[in-house]
This record gives structure tokens, sequence and C-alpha cells, in this order.
């Protein structure tokens, strides 16, 4: 009934419109209505292509139009609800601009001409689309209102009948069937089944896909009607029909996207979900799912391959170092685990997890502000509430900063206050930072880019294996919602890396970690294109080469034993000869 109701909203208050201008010249019956009518080839007569459709003779005419207009407008917003308003702005200009193109010189008024257009549109779209649904549609409109079309004859039309408004209605609704009829509701696809019997692809279900997510494509196809589209150009007209979307951060899902939408769930490939709103999806039975966790692993490459860049070129002894983790998650906690690794002192920091907890294990903020030497942010990004990070490390934050840390972010960008940070670096305040995200991506501030120890464009964790993780995890939840067969899908096969072999090279101790760190994946590459093409930010990311996390990849040599530890901790194979 929701539906319904707000298919008829639209077309309603217009009729309210156009009784209350029958009223007015009922109540002031001098008062002339003639010049909001479509006087034709005059200039001035072109305020009526706007303005005709509400004014009407008498009470007979609008009673002709007022049930007509109610029903068809309403079937169009109802059917064809992604595109309707842009059809029936159209349908009203087109149809008023024919009027005035074709009219006997006169004054042309009432919303016949946008009667005739909904029902020509109405007609033809339900057979050029070839869906069984809208076609039914077409019937009933021609069973309830097909008499309409002996008015645009001239013959036929009654005498001060406008045969050119209703002429021109029609040309407009046939002509607006045809251009969008690749747009909004289509007919529904069949494919032969195990038995060679031919059966309809699930009606009920239409998934919307960001085409950029790996290794999906081909995956629904047997279950549902499946539509690839830019994750960043995802639109209403896109969605209002759709039952599930499969998204990644480019597309917000708020009230603008989702509003009188058939949306019943969406699943972002993502660990983080600021782009989606909870709230509204809440309020309106819309479920949702992240892929929590699937690409820890590969930040924790990222992490690693950054530490050991910075060790190398600054000639740090992480072993010295303490680095504060704030956000001790999925992610944070391989950071944890990466600081063993590394030899790191660890101070942790999540109030949500002490919380429900306890202390133990964690520390305050203002140990870290004294004690850390790196401060590392794995936090998902809140706007407000008690645990709020938007803009976390402010002016106040670096102002507490006590031992010149350095600062790397792979969270979200608006954790941090991009201004804070620049004038943070610039004062001396910290040491530097290394950036994989920013406020207002995916164009970047230069500055903050050229300051940068090291920047990427937001690809932490976009190893292949994580992709794999999320794609897998997107899969499982939507298939459990709709019952799908694919509740334990796995992606099969991920390409192998072009050099998954590693020899020690008679690299020792911590410098031979920190070779095969950087051999598996040199975030130095990452940095230099970013730099020497800012502009290209989310191409890189679109088209990001295939990353493989230190699994796929097999060190050789004569290795110690502290290091072979270390290097199995990270997931590295090993032949120690």
């Amino acid at each position: 009934m929701k539906k319904i109701f707000n298919a008829a909203l639209f077309p309603l208050i217009l009729l309210c419109g156009f009784w209350l201008m029958a009223l007015a010249n009922y109540v002031f019956p001098n008062f002339d209505q003639s010049p909001f009518g479509i006087s034709p080839l005059e200039p001035h007569g072109l305020i009526g292509v706007i303005t005709s459709p509400f004014v009407h003779k008498d009470f007979s005419h609008l009673f002709a139009n007022s049930m007509p207009f109610l029903v068809l407008g309403s079937a169009l917003f109802y059917f064809y609800r992604g595109i309707s308003f842009r059809i029936f702005g159209l349908i009203w200009l087109g149809s008023g601009l024919l009027t005035w193109i074709l009219g006997r010189p006169s004054y042309h008024i009432g919303a016949s001409g946008v009667c005739y257009a909904l029902f020509a549109f109405l007609f033809v779209s339900g057979f050029i689309r070839r869906s069984r649904e809208l076609i039914a549609i077409s019937l009933l409109t021609v069973f309830l209102y097909g008499g309409m079309v002996w008015g645009a004859v001239k013959w036929f039309a009654a005498p001060n009948v406008s045969y050119e408004a209703h002429g021109g209605g029609l040309v407009t609704g046939v002509a607006l069937a045809f251009i969008f009829r690749k747009k909004g509701p289509q007919r529904k696809q069949y494919q032969w089944n195990d038995d060679d019997e031919l059966v309809e692809v699930n009606p009920k279900i239409k998934i919307v896909i960001d085409r950029d997510i790996p290794f999906i494509q081909g995956v629904f196809e047997p279950y549902a009607q499946v539509f690839y589209l830019e994750g960043s150009k995802i639109s209403a007209t896109d969605v209002y029909d759709a039952d599930a979307l499969i998204i990644r951060t480019r597309t917000k899902c708020n009230r603008k996207l989702l509003e009188n939408s058939a949306v019943r769930y969406i699943a972002t490939a993502t660990v983080g979900f600021d782009h989606i709103d909870t709230e509204y999806c809440r309020q309106n039975n819309i479920h949702w799912s992240n892929a929590a966790g699937c690409n820890s692993n590969s930040v924790m490459q990222y992490m690693a391959s950054a530490l050991a860049y910075l060790a190398l070129e600054k000639n740090v002894d992480l072993t010295t170092k303490t680095i504060g983790i704030i956000g001790v998650g999925h992610v944070g906690k391989k950071i944890a685990t990466l600081a063993d690794i590394f030899g790191m002192k660890k101070l942790l920091y999540d109030p949500p997890r002490a919380l429900i907890e306890g202390n133990e294990g964690f520390t305050s903020l203002e140990n870290i502000f004294e004690n850390a030497d790196i401060i590392t942010f794995h936090v998902p990004l809140q706007h407000s509430g008690l645990n709020a990070t938007f803009h976390f490390a402010d002016d106040f934050f670096f102002s507490q900063l006590k031992k010149k840390p350095f600062i790397i972010n792979t969270s979200r960008g608006e954790v941090i206050d991009t201004q804070s940070l620049t004038q943070a670096f610039a004062q001396g305040v910290i040491a530097g930072y290394i950036l994989d995200v920013f406020e207002n991506e995916p164009t970047i501030d230069q500055t903050l880019l050229d300051n940068a120890f090291l920047a990427t464009p937001h690809i932490a964790g976009y190893s292949a294996d994580g992709k794999v993780n999320g794609t897998q995890q997107v899969v499982q939840d939507v298939s459990t919602f709709f019952d799908f067969p694919l509740k334990e899908w796995r992606v099969t096969e991920i390409s192998a890396p072009e050099f998954p072999d590693i020899y020690q090279n008679n690299y020792t101790r911590y410098m031979l970690l920190y070779y095969c760190l950087l051999t598996s994946y040199n975030i130095a590459v990452d940095d230099a294109k970013l730099r020497s093409h800012p502009t290209k930010f989310e191409h890189f990311r679109n088209h990001y080469p295939t990353r493989r996390e230190p699994p796929a990849f097999t060190v050789h040599g004569n290795i110690s034993q502290e290091i072979a530890e270390k290097l199995q901790m990270m997931g590295f194979g090993l032949k120690i000869l």
C-alpha cells in the first residue's frame, strides 16, 4: 500500500492544483485564464507549455481529464518509478511544445495532452520491453482508455477540442517509450536448466553490482537478474527496482539513493561501512552486511612493508621503538602481532573493547601521547557518539604528543584532520606520516601528498587474497539472505605471483625479514605511482595489479630459527637449506 500511495502522491498533488484553479475560476468568474493557455507559434504563448494543463474550460472538462490523469500518472510512477519523474517532465513539456508548434490559432487549455502522452507511453513501452507485467499494463491501459485515440483524429474529434494537443501527446508518449526503452524495468531472463528445460531466472530478484568487484561476474547470473555498474555512478534510477546491492566504498547508500526503492539487502565487499546510512536502513527494514576482517592480512602486509621501508630508509631500529595502535579490531589485532614480529613494544587503545573486556591489555590515550614512537590508526569512521572517530587526530591530539612520532593511517581519511596533520608536520610536532587514505578522496590535498614519507591510493587492503575474501563474503551473505545455493561459494584460483620464490642472498636477521617483506610487496612502487599522477587516484584503485600475500611466497636459504619463526608468523613458506 505504501508504494501505491507514493506512486499516486505526485499526480494527486497536481490534480489538486487543477481543481484549485477551477475553483478559483468559479469563485472569480471574471478572472481571465486565457493567458495561461498555449497560443501556437506566439512567443507569449510558450508560458502555456507549463501552465495550460492547470486550466480547464469548465468542471465537465476537468472531470473528463481527472480520472485518466490520476490513473495513468499513478501507473507511470508505480511501474516506472526509477525514471518516472524524467518521463513525466518530458511528457508535460513535449506534449505542450508540439501543441504550440502544430496547433490552430487559438488558446489550447487542459491536461488532455498530458493524459494522451501517458496513455501512449504506457501502451507502447510495455510491448517494446517485452515484459509480461508491463504488457499486461499496456493491455489494461487500452481497455480503460483505448477510445481516447479517436480524439487525436481531426475528423472524429468533437468541436472545439484540441486534437492537436491529443496528437502531440500521443507522439510524445510513443517517442519517449522508444527513447527510454533500455532504462527502467526490463523483461525477465530465461535459461536452460540441467533437464534441458527453459526456466525463468528468478523474476523477483534483481541485483546491482559494482563492476570493479573482482571474481564476482557470472556468479549470480543463474539465479537473478544482474547489472554491473560503475560504483560511484550507481543512482536511484539504477536501484529503484533492485532487490540487492553489492558495492564498495564509492557507492553512498543513503536516503537519496534508496528512498522508494525496492532494495532489501546491501552487501559491501569492504570492512568499513561508513558509506551505508545504517540508521536509514534500520528504519526502512533494509538489511546490510560488511566483509568484516576480509582484508586484515592485506593491511598487515601493507604495514609490514611500510615499517620495513621506514626502518631501511631512516635507519630506524624498530626493536627499540614503541607503536601505539588506535583501534584493535580485526586489523588492529594483526598489527599487534606485527609489532611482536618486529620486536616492538606495543600500546593498544580501544575503548569499546576495553568497556566489554576490561582494561587489562589496553592503555590510555595519554600513555600513547607520552610514549609512542609510531602511532597507527585502524578504526571505523564514526561521525558522532561516545566513540566518534571523525577528526580524531585534530589540533588537540597533535598538541599532546611528546616524542615526535611517525603517524600512519590506513583506516579512513576523515579520521585525521588534514589541516591539523599538515600543521603538525610543518611545526615539527611529528617526524613524518604514511597515508593510504585521505580526506575528500579521490581528490587529495597536494601539500599533504608532497610532504608524506609514503602515500598510496587507498590500497592497503587490496591484495588479491583480501579481495577474494571480500567477494566470497558478500556472495555468501547475499546467498544466505535470498536462499541461493551459493552459501559455501569460494574462489577456486588466484593468479600466482610472478616471482614466488625469494632467496636469502646473504641477508641476516632483520635485514632478511625486511628484504622478504619488500620483495613480496614493495610499497614504494605504489607511492611512486601516486606521486607521479595524483589525479589518477581512482584509476590506480580500480586497476590495481595482482598483489599476493606472504603465503603465496616461499623463502629459500640458510635461515636462523629466530627469523624463520618470524617469517612463518607473517605466513611465508620456508625451504631451509
